[in-house]
């Protein structure tokens, strides 16, 4: 008794109790003495700063008086969601949170996935919405211009076993890595583009990036690149095919006069060429599409949105000619 689920609620409350402004009575020197009981009530009141606790040292603290406790790791991780989430107050900022919102979707899809049938619709997280929804939220844009975004809270996590306590799941618990090491970021201008029809498929910031799992032969991998995937988030181009609700299938290009089959998905998760499993996968085939970089504020729109003005020269700009065939020749070539 009181070792696991006590203790991760004690350890909670003080997360939260840690973030909460401070009022005490200012003291000052009075030099009358019979005064003093008097001018108690009429201290001057000033606020402390919040010393926020981690979840490591709230647990020593809670040890301090119990030794014994020790929450399992489902709450470890749980209460590493609620320290990434600034331990909101109530029960609206709790659920409009994006990290809650992922963590109940995850629960309702692994639900689906026991039944074997697809998630619902209203149960999928497409990362692109969740960025315009922010976007157009004014209120939690201020919010973030004070305090540290959600990454930044992430990555200042105090992870007692990183092999373990993966800021990758944190962040995104609704995806599972075979490796639990986190792995190396993509570029932060990247961009995922259709190798037919130069649509923008993906931005750097809805890459998932994965490694090969740990017990995995370093002597399979053959040159520097080993992965024939790009695994990403799932995205609002994906809606016509997820909504079909089949567990696994084809993605193609969102443009509706390209079609391109540009990768494939399973909720059930994806082996990467590499040895690595993500789970659900959305992967893209590297040999379908382009990565490239841009610089400064150059052009790109949305993740699933826009194409280029002429479609027709977009077509043509992605096609591959024969040797001695130009584009608008004289003798009737493209």
């Amino acid at each position: 008794m009181g070792v696991s689920r006590s203790a991760t609620i004690v350890i909670a409350y003080l997360l939260w109790h840690s973030r909460q402004t401070t009022t005490v009575p200012l003291s000052t020197s009075d030099s009358n003495p019979s005064s003093t009981s008097s001018s108690v009530s009429q201290h001057e009141m000033v606020s402390l700063p919040p010393t926020p606790l981690t979840v490591d040292t709230a647990l020593r603290l809670v040890r301090e008086c119990r030794p014994h406790v020790e929450p399992n790791s489902g709450f470890i991780k749980q209460l590493r969601m609620y320290e990434a989430m600034n331990c909101p107050s109530t029960q609206d900022e709790l659920e409009s949170h994006k990290i809650y919102r992922r963590w109940m979707n995850s629960r309702q899809v692994m639900d689906a996935l026991s039944g074997n049938r697809a998630p619902e619709m209203e149960h999928i997280s497409f990362r692109d919405e969740e960025d315009e929804d922010e976007a157009e939220n004014p209120s939690q844009a201020n919010r973030t211009e004070e305090a540290p975004s959600l990454s930044d809270r992430v990555e200042a996590l105090d992870l007692s076993n990183p092999e373990h306590d993966s800021p990758t799941e944190i962040r995104n618990p609704d995806i599972t890595l075979s490796s639990p090491s986190p792995a190396p970021a993509p570029p932060p201008n990247l961009e995922i583009k259709c190798r037919k029809c130069r649509r923008l498929l993906a931005k750097s910031t809805f890459i998932l990036p994965h490694k090969p799992p740990p017990h995995r032969d370093p002597s399979a991998s053959h040159g520097d690149d080993p992965c024939a995937h790009i695994f990403l988030h799932p995205l609002s181009w994906m809606r016509p095919t997820l909504s079909q609700g089949e567990l696994d299938g084809r993605l193609t290009c969102p443009t509706q006069w390209c079609g391109a089959n540009i990768g494939k998905f399973a909720w059930q998760g994806l082996r990467c060429s590499c040895g690595g499993w993500v789970t659900p996968g959305f992967g893209l085939a590297k040999a379908k599409v382009d990565e490239m970089r841009v610089s400064g504020e150059k052009g790109g729109s949305e993740s699933g949105k826009g194409v280029d003005s002429s479609r027709k020269q977009a077509f043509v700009s992605g096609m591959r000619f024969p040797p001695g065939m130009k584009r608008g020749g004289s003798n009737g070539n493209l």
